[in-house]
């Protein structure tokens, strides 16, 4: 992937928004190694903190069933919290760390040009269907951003509203009384975590972790989402093409050349996709 060279914001198909890409600094990693075929620091960085982070996690979640009640509601959220930590990283670490070289050329389908046969004459058609691509890729991402970080933010604010202070003071009794540890995730952790500064220090990094760790995740997702929203605005540019094709045997095989070329080059697109991460 060395020497591929950067994407720019002019190369970009109309209506198409990749500022989520831009502000979590993915945009960076990726064009950095379209151009050096190298993983920067700060991807290094986000891989290590991962590792820092998430090993705490993981390991206290595979042990915390044999600490836990028999009760179905404990058992339930104990097991459900390493599978959705095995989750982030598999998919941080196959479809961002070893498909980065994957991820990065498929950002080509993001341009609007990345079809060169089409002629001229057709361009304004073109630029048409990407633009409508762009924008629906750019509605799933709102759409994405929204829900998820709805639920992000609810699932992380749970224990203060489950907490003594939001029922007894502010009148949130709502959800209850927890019956056990009023913790963001539902797994075991050594020592007694329900005394002060135990349990303060506890959610300050069961924040931070669930915290990066679904956001991660939705930025992976989001741009698996734009990239299949992008490829089929490419394929429906290339249907149009075909489809305009005048039968004549004098001229079939010239025309249709360049188009199942480029045909070519889509499918080549989705099967490294689907087979290299």
């Amino acid at each position: 992937m060395a020497g591929y060279g950067r994407i720019k914001d002019e190369e970009m198909a109309d209506g198409l928004d990749v500022s989520y890409l831009k502000r979590s600094g993915l945009w960076e990693i990726f064009n950095h190694y379209r151009e050096t075929g190298e993983k920067n620091s700060v991807a290094k960085m986000m891989m290590y903190y991962n590792i820092v982070v998430l090993t705490p996690f993981l390991t206290s979640c595979l042990v915390g069933p044999f600490y836990s009640n028999l009760d179905l509601e404990e058992v339930t959220a104990t097991l459900l919290n390493p599978l959705t930590t095995v989750q982030m990283i598999i998919k941080f670490c196959l479809c961002f760390w070893q498909g980065i070289e994957t991820q990065s050329k498929l950002l080509e389908l993001m341009k609007k040009d990345f079809l060169k046969c089409v002629p001229p004459e057709k361009r304004a058609e073109k630029d048409r269907i990407l633009k409508e691509a762009g924008e629906r890729a750019t509605f799933i991402q709102n759409l994405i951003l929204v829900i998820n970080c709805t639920t992000i933010l609810f699932w992380n604010v749970l224990p203060i509203i489950r907490s003594e202070f939001a029922r007894e003071t502010l009148g949130l009794s709502f959800l209850g009384k927890p019956k056990g540890h009023n913790k963001i995730l539902g797994y075991w952790f050594p020592g007694n975590i329900d005394d002060t500064p135990n349990v303060q220090i506890l959610f300050v990094y069961e924040f931070v972790g669930c915290f990066t760790t679904g956001m991660t995740l939705t930025l992976i997702e989001i741009l698996i989402a734009q990239n299949m929203v992008m490829l089929t605005g490419q394929f429906k540019v290339l249907m149009l093409l075909m489809s305009q094709v005048e039968a004549r045997p004098s001229n079939v095989s010239d025309r249709l050349l360049p188009y199942i070329k480029a045909h070519q080059q889509l499918i080549e697109q989705v099967y490294r996709y689907y087979t290299k991460g």
